[in-house]
């Protein structure tokens, strides 16, 4: 059964947070501080996919699992138009481009766990910093 894999490919077409479990913990490599429970790990993923960029999506690349450890990866690239606040920098209009690195743990068909690796001095660059 591809529990795993399954689960991965559905949060990377939708980005639901109920793909999440209550207690998982989601962290963004770049920053500091991880985001803890599903409540906040549906706030930040607000925030990239409707507030702070318009027309944002993530083009799939590769998808691979680990079943028998509940590991799965994807591998993307994000686009979108920097329209709202984000980590302090107002919306500057200007179109992002950045590869992408999700690392997931699932287990129960939840995710538990996920790490996001992307190139932030590449982020800033495109946003004009």
């Amino acid at each position: 059964m591809a529990d795993t894999r399954d689960v991965i490919e559905a949060y990377a077409r939708d980005h639901d947070p109920a793909h999440f479990a209550e207690d998982a913990v989601f962290s963004q490599m770049p920053l500091a501080q991880p985001f803890e429970g599903r409540a906040a790990i549906a706030a930040m993923l607000a925030l990239f996919y409707r507030e702070a960029f318009s027309d944002a999506h993530g083009e799939l690349r590769h998808v691979a699992a680990d079943e028998a450890q509940g590991l799965g990866f994807i591998e993307f690239t994000f686009r979108g138009r920097h329209t709202g606040e984000l980590i302090g920098i107002a919306p500057t209009g200007r179109a992002v481009e950045i590869g992408m690195l999700g690392s997931y743990e699932v287990r129960d068909r939840l995710i538990r766990g996920a790490r996001l690796y992307y190139d932030m001095a590449t982020l800033l660059r495109q946003l004009g910093r």
